[in-house]
C-alpha cells in the first residue's frame, strides 16, 4: 500500500520535468492513464500562457538588434569613407584642391548634394571660397562673417548647426533673431535648398576660426543625423590642420640675381657655338 501512495509518474512538457503524485485509487493502469490524460489537458493552458508571455520579449529583442546592427554598419561604412577622404585632403597641394576636388568625395561621404568650404580671409572679418560657374571657370565667394547667413552665425559664434528647412524662419529664430536665409540665389539658379548641416572649422592649439563647412541637402529628404554630425566634427579637426599647412606655404618665386647671370652666360654660349673660330676668344671674355 505504501508503495502504491508513492507510486510516482514522470511527465515531461516543453518546459520542464515536473512530478505528480498518483492516488490510491488510481492504482490501476487504466485510472493511471486516465488520471496523465485529464493531467495534461489542464496543464496545456497554462503552457499556452508561458509561451504568450515570453513572445513580446523575443519580439523587442529582434526589433531592437537589427536597429543597432544597422547603425553600426552605418559607423563602419562611415569611418571607412572618412579615413579615405583625409587622405586625399592631405594628398592635396593647396587650398583650391581641397574646395573644389575633395567636395566631391565629401558630398559622397555624407549622401549630400552640394558642399562649401570656406576660409578666413587674412583680416577675418569674411569667409572667402570658390564657386564654380563653368567646365574650367571659378569666381571667388566672399561672405561677411555675421549672424544675417547660416555660415556667418557658425563661424560668429563657432557652433554647429543642423537646420532641417533652411526656408523656416522659425527653426532659424531659434538660434538667432537676425538669422537669414538668403532666397534670392535659389530663385536665380532654379534650386531649391532645404537641409543644412554647417561647423566652424576651429584650430585645435588655440580654438580659432580657420573656415566653415557646409552640407547642403541630404539626397534621402531627412535631416542629417547624429552620426553624420560626429562626422563632420572629425572632418573638421583634419581640416584645420591641412588648411593651416596650405596657408602658411607661400609660392616659390625664382631668384632673378641668379638666374640673370646665368641666363646672359648662356645666351653668350650659343653665340660662341655659332661664331667663327677666330671671334671665339673675344666671346669667352666677356663671360
Amino acid at each position: 500500500m505504501r508503495t502504491e501512495q508513492k507510486n510516482i509518474d514522470r511527465i515531461e512538457t516543453g518546459f520542464r520535468l515536473f512530478r505528480c503524485r498518483i492516488p490510491r485509487c488510481a492504482a490501476s493502469a487504466g485510472n493511471i492513464a486516465t488520471k496523465t490524460r485529464v493531467f495534461f489537458i489542464l496543464r496545456r493552458p497554462e503552457r499556452k500562457l508561458r509561451n504568450r508571455s515570453a513572445r513580446p520579449n523575443s519580439i523587442c529583442m529582434s526589433t531592437i538588434m537589427p536597429n543597432n546592427t544597422d547603425e553600426m554598419s552605418i559607423k563602419l561604412e562611415l569611418t571607412k569613407s572618412l579615413n579615405h577622404v583625409i587622405n586625399k585632403i592631405h594628398a592635396t597641394a593647396n587650398i583650391d584642391e581641397i574646395m573644389l576636388d575633395v567636395s566631391k568625395d565629401i558630398c559622397a561621404m555624407f549622401n549630400a548634394d552640394r558642399l562649401t568650404i570656406y576660409v578666413v580671409s587674412e583680416d577675418g572679418t569674411s569667409l572667402i571660397s570658390k564657386v564654380k560657374t563653368g567646365l574650367n571657370s571659378f569666381k571667388d565667394l566672399k561672405l561677411p562673417i555675421a549672424e544675417q547667413s547660416v555660415a556667418g552665425y557658425a563661424a560668429m559664434h563657432k557652433k554647429l548647426l543642423n537646420i532641417k528647412d533652411v526656408y523656416d524662419q522659425q527653426e532659424l529664430t531659434v538660434y538667432s533673431s537676425h538669422l537669414r536665409f538668403l532666397q534670392e540665389v535659389d530663385k536665380r539658379t532654379g534650386y531649391r535648398t532645404k537641409q543644412m548641416l554647417v561647423a566652424p572649422i576651429l584650430d585645435a592649439e588655440n580654438a580659432s576660426l580657420v573656415g566653415v563647412i557646409q552640407v547642403i541637402n541630404n539626397k534621402a529628404g531627412i535631416p542629417f543625423s547624429q552620426i553624420v554630425e560626429e562626422a563632420v566634427h572629425e572632418l573638421t579637426q583634419t581640416m584645420a590642420v591641412a588648411l593651416r599647412q596650405r596657408q602658411q606655404i607661400k609660392p616659390i618665386k625664382p631668384n632673378m640675381t641668379i638666374w640673370l647671370p646665368m641666363r646672359c652666360c648662356l645666351r653668350q654660349n650659343s653665340n660662341w657655338r655659332r661664331a667663327p673660330h677666330g671671334a671665339r676668344a673675344s666671346i669667352s671674355k666677356k663671360c
